[in-house]
């Protein structure tokens, strides 16, 4: 059986459930951004079907940073329960968020292309360069600074 993203349109909403890791190395976080837009992200996708969240975190860094993490360590910092709009579309996202922090270098370089999608570089950001960026949802600036899980809701509708 193909696995597919859990992505779905209910009436005019889109509901997705998305896995997201902030990536630390050397105290830097990774940044995705996508020249078609004027915000950043954390690396992250869609979770598939009968995927763990967990699972899904590998695959995608996987597909975007040509990287194998499944021995690092993840931890389960926050759930962003998140309600945006984009592109004409009202979202309704589930949103796993991980902090992974590196014990290697991968070679992740500043400028490093997605290999998943060629309109995106990964950049590294102090946690204070971090803040000061346009990153999205915004609440990510709070989450880099968490140790223990928290649950967000974010309605940006």
């Amino acid at each position: 059986m193909e696995k597919k993203d859990l992505s779905i349109m209910i009436d005019d909403v889109k509901l997705n459930i998305r896995v997201g890791a902030i990536l630390e190395y050397n105290n830097k976080i990774l940044v995705e951004k996508n020249k078609s837009v004027d915000f950043g992200v954390i690396p992250g996708g869609r979770v598939r079907t009968l995927e763990s969240s967990q699972e899904a975190l590998i695959r995608e860094i996987g597909e975007e940073l040509e990287v194998d993490l499944s021995e690092e360590k993840f931890k389960l910092i926050s759930l962003l329960e998140n309600y945006f709009e984009f592109n004409h579309k009202t979202y309704h996202e589930i949103y796993f968020v991980y902090k992974v922090i590196l014990s290697k270098d991968y070679g992740i370089i500043n400028g490093y292309e997605n290999a998943d999608n060629n309109d995106s570089r990964f950049y590294w950001y102090t946690k204070e360069e971090f803040k000061q960026q346009n990153i999205l949802p915004a609440v990510l600036k709070e989450i880099i600074y968490n140790e223990e899980f928290k649950n967000y809701i974010v309605k940006d509708i």
